[in-house]
């Protein structure tokens, strides 16, 4: 194949996996399982998020928590990327992301595709849900931890529904400042689990 022919589906492959990450809201489509740099401490949840992507898990709501720049977000990418590859597409979401999203639908003349509670409904309703950065980004008031609770208490009451839904939420935040109401949905032994990711800051570890 000539080279300029070569370069030109090089090309369109780049542009076609930056428009799937930018449909996913990812960084980039790079961040996969083989390309992350396993130190000690991100054993543990590298091995779930794998056996989630693989479908060999039976969790439906994952808590992942550990300091900041420890690979949390490159293995929920990485995830995302491994269902896209599947057919499956699932948008990232950070939490102030997700909370935007619902109070810009407060006001049907801004936002006249669907009303608040059907946007809330949409988000209770997905296959799988995923929610970064807790306790991150803006300041959490009271409505926003009142609306996570919300959306978090709703999913989980539909855990045995027909329809599977997943949840994994992240957080750089001491588990313990995360609200007791939110959380304990992910101490369910039947359905949950908390793990947290020891590895220090990967930053740091390069200066």
């Amino acid at each position: 194949m000539p080279s300029d022919m070569v370069e030109q589906q090089n090309s369109e492959m780049d542009n076609s996996a930056e428009e799937l990450a930018r449909r996913l809201n990812i960084s980039t489509m790079n961040h996969t399982f083989d390309k992350f740099e396993k130190v000690k401490g991100t054993e543990e949840m590298l091995d779930a998020l794998i056996s989630i992507a693989k479908g060999n898990s039976d969790r439906k709501f994952v808590f992942l928590y550990g300091t900041t720049g420890n690979g949390k977000t490159f293995l929920i990418e990485a995830l995302l990327a491994e269902w896209a590859s599947k057919g499956i597409f699932v948008r990232y979401n950070t939490n102030s992301q997700l909370m935007r999203l619902l109070k810009s639908h407060m006001h049907p003349s801004s936002t006249p595709s669907y009303s608040y509670e059907e946007m809330f409904d949409r988000v209770c309703n997905r296959d799988r849900l995923i929610i970064d950065d807790v306790g991150m980004g803006t300041v959490e008031g009271t409505w926003e931890l009142a609306t996570l609770e919300d959306i978090i208490n709703e999913r989980y009451h539909r855990r045995y529904f027909p329809k599977p839904i997943m949840t994994i939420m992240a957080t750089n935040k001491d588990i313990t400042k995360i609200p007791a109401r939110i959380i304990s949905r992910f101490y369910d032994p039947e359905v949950s689990i908390v793990i947290f990711n020891s590895a220090p800051d990967y930053r740091t570890r390069r200066v």
